[in-house]
């Protein structure tokens, strides 16, 4: 009844008065400069009128078989086409769609600084955003050019600082749609795989390999063919930032993998593999993660491995084996699981 609605936005107008004057207690009790007294009032009163109407309040009180409905209908086609999620699975797509919020931008507001290490991804799904380097203008995220149009990926995939400087533009409100590293880890706890499938992504996008290298010239991205000279050397800048992220990246899940398969934990080597990591791949010594297994007589382990395609003649910098360390370890069921796979003793 008009009733019953009049009481409602009368509560609401209590509790956010009740909040303004908390804010101003705050801002008192603290001494802070009047400009950012008023900045901290005016961002309240700015996220009180957007969510005025609760619809949040009623989205999240709906089961979650209506909640996947109604989140795909609005924005499954923002998620669907960024190019960041190309070739994810479906259901994988649907549980980002439901961890998305929305958040409102004031104009001018800063997103993130450059150098910050904060992980959110974010659309741009109304209004426009300034994506700057110190003084330099790089790009800006236009809503009104199709769906899509993400912010934050390469921090918040690679787990690096921002690279740029992002806020709203002056000429009105932004809309966002926000996904936290925290709910994309848990999403990622039950689709581990895609989580190479966007790397991939990312490397496809900067011409980089699985290692960091250079896949040369011969086929350059469409991103980069289209670049201005100005253009192109902060891709390069960008490109080299991401090449440091993989290599730290891959040393990283390769000392996680080796020290698993030493000490036998089946569970997280095939966990790493599944997220794409190269079984071959070695340390400075050029020992793989079967020498490792090998050597410490984890035959599940060295089972798993030769299993998934790891090589068993890999040598390292000494011309040891994964079978000559078995032996030499008296590691008889590793030696024989070992020449079922096809190793192949070398005495010299």
């Amino acid at each position: 009844t008009l009733f019953h609605y009049l009481v409602r936005v009368d509560e609401n107008t209590v509790r956010f008065k009740e909040l303004i004057k908390a804010v101003e207690e705050y801002c008192a009790s603290r001494t802070l400069p009047p400009a950012v007294a008023r900045k901290i009032r005016t961002h309240f009163e700015f996220q009180h009128r957007k969510n005025a109407s609760g619809t949040e309040k009623v989205f999240n009180q709906m089961p979650r078989s209506l909640k996947v409905r109604v989140a795909s209908a609005q924005h499954f086609r923002q998620v669907q086409v960024a190019w960041v999620f190309s070739r994810c699975h479906p259901q994988f797509l649907n549980q980002v769609v439901i961890a998305l919020r929305e958040r409102y931008v004031m104009p001018l507001e800063v997103l993130f600084n450059r150098g910050d290490g904060s992980r959110e991804l974010l659309w741009c799904i109304g209004g426009s955003l300034h994506v700057r380097k110190g003084d330099t203008h790089i790009t800006t995220v236009r809503s009104d050019i199709g769906p899509g149009q993400v912010v934050g990926e390469i921090a918040f995939f690679l787990g690096i600082q921002q690279p740029y400087t992002v806020s709203a533009t002056g000429a009105g409100d932004v809309t966002l749609l926000v996904l936290s590293g925290g709910d994309y880890d848990d999403i990622l706890g039950t689709y581990p795989e895609q989580a190479d499938v966007i790397i991939q992504n990312l490397l496809r996008r900067f011409s980089l390999d699985k290692y960091g290298a250079d896949v040369g010239d011969a086929n350059p991205s469409s991103l980069q063919v289209s670049l201005e000279e100005e253009e192109r050397e902060e891709f390069e800048s960008l490109r080299e930032l991401i090449r440091d992220a993989i290599v730290r990246r891959n040393e990283d899940s390769l000392a996680q993998m080796t020290y698993a398969a030493s000490e036998g934990d089946v569970d997280t080597v095939r966990a790493l593999a599944a997220r794409g990591l190269d079984l071959d791949a070695h340390d400075y010594d050029r020992r793989t993660t079967l020498h490792r297994a090998a050597a410490e007589g984890n035959a599940k382990v060295v089972a798993l491995l030769c299993a998934l395609g790891a090589d068993p003649n890999a040598q390292d910098r000494w011309g040891m084996t994964p079978l000559k360390d078995a032996v030499d370890g008296s590691h008889a069921a590793v030696a024989a699981e070992l020449r079922d796979r096809g190793a192949r003793l070398n005495l010299e």
